[in-house]
C-alpha cells in the first residue's frame, strides 16, 4: 500500500477517540481520551494497514493514542520533502466539502504538532504547514489571543541583528527552536496569571539602606528555556561598546576603563530599574528586533513576572539583564549624543550611568540627562546622584578611576589581607575550604583590576597553604 495512502488511514483512526453518540460508554472528550478497546472490525482495519505490530496492542486489544502518535510523527519523518508536499496539498485543499473533510482531520495534525513539536523534522514541518495556515495559528485564550494578534502600532525603535539571527514566523517556529512543545508554551502563558508563585520563586535580600530587593528566580524548566531566548535570540542584537553591563565579554573593568584620566565624573541611578519595565516596554522590544506579534507575545509573557496585578521583568531571570538593555537603548543612544555634544564620555552598567569630561570645569548638562530619563519612562533616584572631582577618589562600579591606572579602594585590600593571614589559624576543615575559595575568587577579581598587586597577594597566599 502507497505510504501517503496508509498515513491517511492512520490519521482517520483518530476517529475511534473521539466520544460516540451511539455508544453506552461515558462521554470522555478526545484530549481526554488516553486509549481505547478496539473491536474485531478495528482490528480487521489495522491489519489490513499492517500496521498491528507497530501499534503495540496488548491481549485486550488496547490502543493507546500516545502509541498511534509515535507512529504517525515517524511516518512524518521518514517521508521525503517532496511527499510532505503533496501531503500538505492534499490536507490544503479547498473547496466546500474538502474544507469540512480536511478541517476534521487537521484538528488531528494541530493535536500532534502542538504537544509533540519537538519530536517533529523542523525542515519537513514547515513545508507542511505552508499549504495549511491553520496549523501554526495558536489560540492562547480570550485576553491574549486578541492582544497579540490585533493590529498595533509600528514598534517606536529598531533594533540591529547580528548574523545568524533565526528566522521565527509562528509560535511552532519557536517552539521547534526552543526545542519543547507548543502546549508546553502555553502552559506557562495562560496558567501563570492563576499560580504566579509556581513559575518564581521569591528571595528578599536587604541593601545597605534597610530596604529589601525582591529576586525573583524561575523555576528550573522556565530558567532552561530563558536561558535558550537569551542565547539564540537576545544575544544576536548589536549593543554599543558604552553598555556594559551583562554583556558577554565585558565587565565592571570595561565600564570604569572608559572614564580613566576624567576631572569630574557624575554619577546617578535609575530607580527601580527592573520593575518599571513592564509588558508593553517588553513587548516593543521583541516588535522592534523584527518578530511578528504571535512570537512577541509568546516570548514577552515567558520572560516577565505577573504578581497579581500587572506584569513587569523580574530580577532574577536569566533574559531580564539583556531586555533591560534593549528597553534603554534609545535613551542610552540619547544620552551619548547629549555626552559627544559637550565632550562628556557615557557609559551604563545595569541602572549605573556615569558621565566623565576631562577638564576641571565642564558644561552643566545635569538638567538635560534627567529630562532625558524621564522622557524615556524612566526615573532617576536623587538620592544618588553624585558629582565627584578627580581629587576624591571616584569610584566607578566599585573601581577607583583617579589616577592613571585602574585600582581597588584601599579598604578593600586591607580586608582581603586580613583574610588571607587569618586562614592559617582556622581549624574547621569544612569553613577552611569555603574560606580559600572565597579569598581565590577575590584575588581572580584583583587579577583583573590590579595584576601587579594580585602576584604580591598571591605570593603571601601560597605561603600560608
Amino acid at each position: 500500500m502507497n505510504k501517503l495512502r496508509q498515513y491517511d488511514l492512520l490519521l482517520k483512526s483518530f476517529d475511534l477517540f473521539e466520544p460516540s453518540w451511539w455508544s453506552d460508554e461515558e462521554q470522555i472528550p478526545f484530549k481526554e481520551r488516553d486509549e481505547v478497546k478496539l473491536d474485531k472490525w478495528d482490528l480487521k482495519y489495522f491489519e489490513d494497514l499492517g500496521l498491528v505490530s507497530s501499534l503495540q496492542l496488548d491481549n485486550n486489544s488496547v490502543l493507546k493514542k500516545e502509541v498511534l502518535v509515535h507512529v504517525l510523527i515517524n511516518f512524518l519523518n521518514g517521508f521525503s520533502e517532496n511527499e510532505i508536499e503533496m501531503l500538505g496539498r492534499y490536507y490544503g485543499r479547498k473547496g466546500k466539502w474538502w474544507k469540512t473533510h480536511n478541517q476534521h482531520l487537521n484538528k488531528y495534525h494541530q493535536y500532534i504538532f502542538f504537544n509533540y513539536t519537538k519530536l517533529l523534522d523542523w525542515n519537513k514541518l514547515t513545508i507542511f504547514s505552508k499549504y495549511i495556515p491553520s496549523l501554526n495559528q495558536v489560540y492562547f485564550g480570550p485576553k491574549f489571543s486578541n492582544r497579540f494578534y490585533k493590529k498595533l502600532p509600528k514598534p517606536p525603535f529598531y533594533y540591529r541583528k547580528k548574523t545568524g539571527f533565526p528566522i521565527l514566523r509562528h509560535p511552532v517556529d519557536l517552539a521547534m527552536l526552543l526545542k519543547c512543545n507548543v502546549s508546553e508554551l502555553l502552559y506557562y502563558i495562560i496558567s501563570q496569571k492563576g499560580f504566579p508563585l509556581s513559575y518564581y520563586v521569591n528571595l528578599k535580600i536587604k541593601k545597605f539602606n534597610g530596604e529589601y530587593r525582591n529576586i525573583l528566580i524561575p523555576t528550573p524548566r522556565l530558567k532552561y528555556l530563558q536561558r535558550k531566548i537569551l542565547d539564540l535570540i537576545l544575544y544576536n542584537i548589536s549593543i554599543p561598546d558604552y553598555i556594559t553591563g551583562f554583556i558577554p565579554n565585558k565587565s565592571i573593568r570595561d565600564n570604569a576603563k572608559i572614564h580613566l584620566y576624567s576631572e569630574v565624573i557624575i554619577k546617578l541611578d535609575l530607580r527601580r530599574f527592573f520593575p518599571s519595565i513592564n509588558w508593553d516596554k517588553i513587548f516593543q522590544v521583541f516588535r522592534g528586533i523584527g518578530l511578528n506579534k504571535p512570537i512577541s507575545g509568546v516570548l514577552t509573557c515567558l520572560c516577565s513576572y505577573w504578581d497579581g496585578t500587572r506584569r513587569y521583568l523580574p530580577q532574577g531571570a536569566p533574559t531580564s539583564p539583556m531586555i533591560a538593555n534593549l528597553c534603554a537603548l534609545k535613551m542610552d543612544m540619547r544620552l551619548k549624543g547629549l555626552a559627544d555634544k559637550f565632550n562628556y564620555r557615557y557609559s551604563r552598567y545595569a541602572d549605573d550611568i556615569t558621565f566623565s569630561h576631562p577638564k576641571k570645569r565642564p558644561p552643566k548638562i545635569l538638567h538635560s540627562i534627567i529630562k532625558i530619563i524621564r522622557e524615556e519612562k524612566f526615573q532617576p533616584n536623587f538620592k544618588k546622584i553624585n558629582y565627584i572631582s578627580k581629587r576624591n577618589s571616584p569610584k566607578i562600579t566599585g573601581i577607583i578611576t583617579g589616577g592613571e591606572k585602574l585600582s581597588i579602594p584601599k579598604k578593600w585590600r586591607k580586608i582581603l589581607r586580613a583574610e588571607i593571614h587569618q586562614y592559617s589559624f582556622i581549624k574547621n576543615e569544612e569553613e577552611k575550604s569555603l574560606k580559600a575559595q572565597i579569598i581565590q575568587g577575590k584575588l581572580s577579581f584583583l587579577n583583573m583590576i590590579d595584576p601587579d598587586l594580585s602576584k604580591r597577594l598571591e605570593k603571601i597566599w601560597l605561603s600560608y597553604q
